[in-house]
């Protein structure tokens, strides 16, 4: 008959206790059951990106032909979320409101280096809180010289509204 020793009985125990839990590692493996979880993808806000600055090369002056490009676009996304900005578009030119006699829309011309039109093609993604500079499309906001008075466009802010997609 044998006898017991401590060191046998303890390596019985650890084989026991390793067994023991192989059992319910495997238990818990091939266990089986069902369910399900909801995630909702976050929606752009309307207006995430803005163009936060238009920044000319001075004064504008009536001029003949289009000026070497004075302009320098920053957009900035104001969500949360990167967003990606395919085109941006020149909608319309106001001036404010203290200058009614100012026709912005016939004596203003916005072109430039890689525009298409009145559209330039970025195609980035805007992180949020880092503005981009659109410093490969640079562009130029002038006043047409044309055969009329243009005094009333004197002392006027002019306003460039964008879209972007």
């Amino acid at each position: 008959m044998h006898i017991l020793t401590k060191k046998r009985a303890l390596g019985a125990l650890a084989t026991l206790a390793v067994l023991a839990v192989a059992g319910v590692a495997f238990a818990f493996f091939t266990s089986q059951g069902t369910g399900e979880g909801t995630a909702t993808v976050a929606s752009t806000g309307a207006k995430d990106i803005e163009v936060t600055s238009i920044t000319t090369g001075g004064s504008l002056y009536p001029l003949v032909s289009e000026p070497a490009p004075n302009t320098t676009i920053t957009l900035t996304n104001k969500g949360t979320g990167v967003e990606y900005v395919k085109d941006v578009t020149v909608k319309e030119i106001t001036v404010d409101g203290s200058h009614p006699t100012c026709k912005a829309a016939e004596w203003f011309e916005f072109t430039g280096t890689g525009w298409t039109g009145k559209k330039v093609t970025v195609d980035k993604q805007v992180v949020p809180g880092t503005p981009l500079v659109l410093s490969t499309h640079k562009a130029s906001l002038w006043l047409k010289n044309v055969e009329a008075p243009q005094t009333g466009c004197e002392g006027a802010e002019v306003i460039v509204q964008y879209e972007s997609n």
